[in-house]
């Protein structure tokens, strides 16, 4: 993934529309050694509660490792659900934490989110469809890149 980032535009959509309801979902982990190709994950670096964090961006929910939640700045809250994730050897973590408001620095744009702490292995955040869908992000993991159409701002690319 390019470490370049652009701002082709203005993004987004404007207005107030009504906010979609989220539905209950299963979430399924896996690290970069269980795709069968190692290109079809998009992955980078970048800070994340101004310590430096291996991200995947991922369909599921955004989720940071047990270790590197240790050296997140924001305390764990309760969750108001708690969380089942299927691995692919067919064992179920429960995620019942969640630390709120981390910032994440992207192109020089400090923004937030919620991270549930896991047993995951090789990455330090897996920033999820949650995460991308509330900040109008695209992922085109043919290009490796990830675009950014925030309403009323520029929109920019990773």
């Amino acid at each position: 993934m390019s470490k370049i980032c652009t701002q082709p535009k203005m993004g987004g959509q404007g207005g107030n529309g009504a906010q979609q309801q989220r539905a209950p979902g299963r979430t399924y982990a896996m690290t970069t050694d269980e795709v069968k190709n190692p290109n079809d994950v998009v992955t980078d670096t970048f800070p994340v509660c101004s310590k430096s964090a291996y991200v995947l961006f991922d369909t599921t929910h955004s989720f940071v490792s047990l270790s590197f939640a240790r050296c997140l700045s924001t305390p764990s809250q309760d969750l108001e659900i708690g969380l089942a994730v299927e691995t692919p050897s067919g064992n179920t973590l429960v995620a019942d934490k969640v630390h709120k408001s981390c910032d994440l620095i992207l192109c020089h744009r400090m923004m937030l989110v919620d991270l549930v702490p896991l047993a995951i292995l090789k990455f330090d955040v897996i920033l999820g469809m949650d995460w991308l869908s509330e900040n109008h992000a695209s992922v085109d993991y043919f290009k490796k890149e990830i675009r950014f159409a925030i309403p009323e701002q520029l929109e920019f690319v990773l």
